[in-house]
C-alpha cells in the first residue's frame, strides 16, 4: 500500500464512520430483524446499502471528473469550495438536529411498516437509505468522493478505495445482522436495547456528529481557499 492510497484512505474513513454509526441506518436493520422474514429481510437490506453506497460514490467520482474536464475547473479549488459547501450543509442539518433533541423521540411511520416488508422491499429499503432519500449520508458519500478525485491514483486503486469506502460505511448494518444471526434469542433481547436507545437519542446523536464533521470540512475548505 502506497503512502498516497493510506493517506486518501485515512482521510475517507471518517466520513464512513459517520455513515456506519447513523442512528438512521441501525434502527432500519434493527427492525428488519424483526420482520417476519428476517433472516432473508437482514440480508436483502445490506445488500441494498452496499449497491447504492457504490452507486453513490462512483458516480460522484465519475462526475467530479467529468465536470473538472468539461469546465477546465481548478481541482484544488473544486475541492476547497466542494468541502466548504458541503461542511456548510452538514452545519445546517446539525442545528436541525440540535433543534429536534427536545421533542419527544418517535420512529417514522414508513419504519413502522418493516416488518411486514418482502425482502425485494427490505433491499429497495436498503438501496433508498444509503443516500437517494438520506441527504446527510449523500453529503458525506460526495465528500468522500472528492477526496477519492483528488488522490491522484490509478483507477484500479480509485475503485479499491470506493470499495473500502462502502466496506467501513455498511459496518453499522452487517454487524447488527451478524450479531442477530450468531446471537440466537439474546441477540434480539439486545437489539432491542438498542433500538430504543438510538431511537430516543437519535437527534442529540446526530447533532453532535454532524457538527464535528460540518466543521472539519468547512476548515479544510477554507484552509484550502485561503492557502
Amino acid at each position: 500500500m502506497n503512502t498516497s492510497f493510506a493517506a486518501s484512505l485515512a482521510e475517507i474513513l471518517p466520513y464512513a464512520l459517520l455513515i456506519a454509526l447513523s442512528p438512521i441506518s441501525l434502527v432500519a436493520i434493527i427492525l428488519n430483524l424483526f420482520s417476519r422474514r428476517a433472516r432473508q429481510n437482514g440480508p436483502a437490506f445490506l445488500a441494498g446499502w452496499v449497491l447504492g453506497l457504490g452507486l453513490i460514490c462512483g458516480a460522484a467520482v465519475v462526475l467530479i471528473e467529468a465536470g473538472e474536464e468539461a469546465y477546465a475547473l481548478s481541482p484544488s479549488l473544486l475541492e476547497s469550495v466542494g468541502r466548504t459547501l458541503l461542511g456548510a450543509v452538514l452545519l445546517l442539518a446539525a442545528w436541525r438536529q440540535w433543534q429536534k433533541r427536545q421533542l419527544a423521540p418517535s420512529t417514522p411511520k414508513w419504519m413502522a411498516a418493516i416488518e411486514s416488508f418482502s425482502p425485494r422491499k427490505a433491499g429497495l429499503a436498503g438501496f433508498l437509505l444509503s443516500g437517494l432519500t438520506n441527504p446527510k449520508n449523500t453529503v458525506l458519500i460526495v465528500a468522500a468522493g472528492i477526496s477519492i478525485t483528488h488522490a491522484g491514483l490509478s483507477r484500479p486503486d480509485a475503485a479499491l478505495l470506493i470499495l473500502l469506502f462502502v466496506v467501513f460505511a455498511s459496518l453499522g448494518v452487517f454487524i447488527p445482522l451478524c450479531y442477530f444471526l450468531m446471537g440466537g434469542s439474546a441477540a434480539k433481547a439486545v437489539l432491542k436495547v438498542w433500538q430504543l436507545a438510538l431511537v430516543k437519542h437519535n437527534a442529540l446523536v446526530m447533532a453532535v456528529m454532524l457538527l464535528i464533521f460540518g466543521l472539519l470540512l468547512v476548515t479544510k475548505g477554507l484552509r484550502g481557499l485561503i492557502a
